[in-house]
């Protein structure tokens, strides 16, 4: 699942309110340094896996394990990687995706619309390319309105 636009910390607090509205565990990553005390444990518990952005690491080659290890497996990622405005979008999502053959559903947070949306699935298959698949998700994501729209690059 993708989640845009990721420019303040409140869309944490929607997308966990979604997830508990509609009854769906959802895993998502969070710098590392979150993870500490007093919140870490109850980070954990939401689904939070703590990530360290200063090294490489293999991201997706983690995240596919991951999915074929579990039955039932919802990650949700910000494509932008961060709050801050950036132009180049992450593309660990259409690796994953492309890798497993699973769907991407996107999940748009509209704050002058004060509503959360969701959307079709979406299938990459062999002939999409990372930039395609990049430029449709920023494409379908551009309708939605950021809490902060200075920080977001479609």
């Amino acid at each position: 699942m993708l989640v845009a636009p990721h420019t303040s910390n409140w869309d944490f607090v929607h997308l966990m309110f979604f997830s508990f509205l509609v009854e769906v565990k959802v895993s998502w990553f969070g710098k590392h340094t979150i993870f500490k005390w007093p919140f870490g444990r109850l980070f954990r518990y939401l689904g939070g896996v703590p990530v360290d952005r200063s090294k490489h690491h293999s991201f997706v080659e983690k995240m596919i394990k991951e999915f074929e290890k579990r039955d039932k497996f919802i990650l949700a990622l910000s494509p932008e990687g961060t709050r801050k405005p950036v132009k180049n979008w992450k593309s660990g999502f259409y690796f994953i995706a492309k890798t497993l053959n699973l769907p991407v559903v996107l999940l748009g947070l509209d704050y002058k619309e004060k509503t959360i949306n969701f959307l079709f699935p979406i299938y990459f298959d062999e002939k999409t390319s990372k930039e395609e698949a990049i430029g449709t998700v920023k494409k379908l994501f551009s309708r939605f309105n950021a809490k902060y729209p200075e920080k977001f690059i479609c």
